[in-house]
């Protein structure tokens, strides 16, 4: 919980609040108007966040509807961060860069001649989407898709690596206006949705597999369950149809159709148990974009031999 305070904290004081730490695990907040009407407190409050808490404090945790009080807050603030990324040295350029594309390209069919190389910059998006899945239980996670915007490709692969590399690195800056102009102004609103929306529709589904395959097994496992039960019940009835058939009289008759009108009631019964399993494992899926991050970085030397985008090579 100790976290889950110094972010409160550090969110309270943005918003204007005075905020002071207090034992055990606790925090003293002085809001103004906005965070007073936002969270429900008065203008001096206690807040506690552990298991031992001052007299008159107000529990904090991750249950009930703190975490989207505090989501409603923060609203949009930290959802788009731009940062460019400086190389750590200047790495020098090939010594031979004819010998490297030499053997990077395969042109059995063509004839080409090197004709210059210079450094680039690239630039990646990477967003950030939080799913929610719920049916008979609830499944949350979270899925990063990071792409190149000068290629198109997908690196969302290579940012899972280096994530925690850049949350180490402390001197990040926003892009200056020459970086802006030559990493382009990206893609627009329509290619992007384009890009992200069947993506992200098989991430989710590869990401919920396990939590399918199980809710699978109990769907099955309690379809069997009433399905054995009515079955049971209906068999019994027919049983008892079949056993009157050659009676005769009144009371027979009685029987007979009283055996009847049960089955019906049976089958009645067991379409409605199905009808209430189909709508208890229904699954709703939800997924929300949460952050996004745009980083710009400027390539030198060897990594800069890309024919596609570094070298200008002419074919005849």
């Amino acid at each position: 919980m100790i976290e889950l305070r110094d972010f409160i904290a550090d969110l309270l004081e943005r918003k204007g609040a005075a905020v002071e730490a207090s034992e055990p695990d606790g925090l003293a907040v002085l809001a103004p108007a906005p965070v007073r009407e936002a969270m429900g407190w008065p203008e001096l409050a206690r807040l506690g966040f552990g298991t031992e808490r001052a007299p008159g404090a107000l529990p904090i945790g991750l249950e009930g509807d703190w975490l989207d009080k505090f989501a409603a807050l923060l609203a949009d603030e930290g959802r788009w961060s731009e940062r460019e990324v400086k190389p750590v040295a200047d790495v020098p350029p090939p010594s031979d860069p004819e010998r490297v594309l030499d053997r990077a390209l395969d042109l059995p069919n063509a004839v080409w001649r090197f004709k210059g190389l210079s450094a680039t910059y690239t630039r990646c998006l990477m967003l950030a989407f939080r799913y929610t899945a719920v049916s008979d239980e609830r499944r949350e996670g979270l899925i990063w898709l990071g792409f190149n915007l000068g290629t198109g490709a997908m690196v969302s692969d290579t940012f899972a690596r280096q994530r925690p590399i850049l949350t180490q690195m402390h001197d990040w800056k926003s892009p200056d206006r020459a970086t802006r102009l030559a990493t382009g102004a990206g893609w627009s609103a329509a290619t992007l949705e384009a890009r992200v929306r069947p993506l992200l529709d098989r991430e989710v589904r590869e990401s919920m597999e396990p939590f399918l395959r199980a809710m699978r097994r109990r769907l099955e496992r309690d379809r069997n369950r009433v399905h054995a039960y009515h079955d049971d019940l209906r068999n019994t009835s027919l049983k008892r149809i079949a056993a009157l058939a050659q009676a005769q009289g009144e009371r027979a008759e009685t029987d007979r159709r009283r055996e009847t009108l049960r089955v019906e009631a049976i089958e009645r019964e067991y379409r409605a148990k199905l009808d209430d399993l189909r709508h208890n494992y229904a699954l709703r899926v939800t997924a929300e974009w949460v952050q996004a991050l745009d980083r710009r970085s400027a390539r030198q030397g060897s990594d800069a031999i890309a024919p596609a985008s570094c070298a200008t090579i002419t074919c005849t």
